[in-house]
């Protein structure tokens, strides 16, 4: 269950007329790393849209802060602060308390809103969280902050596997292939003045066609449950009323 990048790039220029079979199949240095670029912005953007991405994030930590926030990030950041989650969410969907059998939904509020609080370091059911979204590490904040014996848990997305060179051997299923290289051709199409040709209409018919393939096995693995009820709420979102992003902030 892995992926080429070198395969996936040395395809999408093939398709291209940009390397040719005179250029003994390896894509010069400049092409290469053109060509990575943009496949590094596909996967980030794919990793954003359930459709695109098989994976979802479902983690949870106890409540056991003595800050008013939680760290999410794979290793310890800059400052030396480790994660309190083993990995950094490209989109939160839910975030949920628990408490024994009870299941407290959480609104999302921003990181405005989440400011305008007198006291950041107050106890409690915790009423809300505010997403202060970075790369390679987020915060998740939470007022009040949750009392001992809460679980806190968070579902989304994760990044998809991002390669850094062209060398590198991705972690993804053999159905990212078909659509990755043709979605990577379809991405050169207007800056490379070199290229010999376009894509065809056929030839992007093909591409929705992969694309509708990866929605489908997607949609078939990526099953996320999310609460619907509020145990213990009111109302679903109290008087927050506010937009969420899933993206942050």
């Amino acid at each position: 269950m892995s992926i080429n990048t070198a395969e996936i790039i040395t395809k999408a220029l093939r398709y291209k007329g940009i390397l040719g079979v005179g250029d003994g199949g390896v894509p010069n240095a400049d092409d290469s790393s053109m060509a990575l670029s943009f496949l590094q912005s596909i996967l980030r953007s794919w990793s954003r849209e359930a459709q695109n991405n098989y994976q979802t994030y479902n983690v949870s930590v106890p409540s056991t802060m003595s800050d008013s926030k939680f760290y999410m990030s794979l290793g310890a950041d800059t400052d030396g602060n480790a994660g309190d989650f083993a990995a950094n969410p490209c989109r939160i969907d839910q975030v949920t308390a628990e408490l024994g059998p009870a299941v407290y939904r959480m609104p999302i509020l921003s990181l405005a809103e989440y400011e305008q609080q007198p006291s950041k370091f107050a106890t409690g059911a915790p009423q809300f969280c505010a997403w202060d979204y970075g790369y390679p590490q987020s915060k998740l904040y939470f007022w009040p902050l949750a009392a001992s014996g809460y679980t806190i848990r968070v579902m989304g997305l994760p990044y998809l596997p991002i390669p850094q060179t062209a060398q590198d051997v991705l972690s993804l299923p053999d159905w990212y292939d078909e659509p990755l290289w043709l979605s990577l051709a379809a991405s050169l199409d207007p800056v490379t003045p070199d290229a010999s040709r376009s894509l065809h209409p056929e030839e992007l018919y093909r591409l929705k066609e992969a694309m509708s393939n990866l929605h489908r096995f997607c949609g078939q693995i990526r099953r996320p449950h999310f609460v619907t009820a509020y145990p213990g709420r009111k109302s679903p979102g109290g008087l927050w009323t506010s937009q969420y992003s899933p993206w942050g902030r």
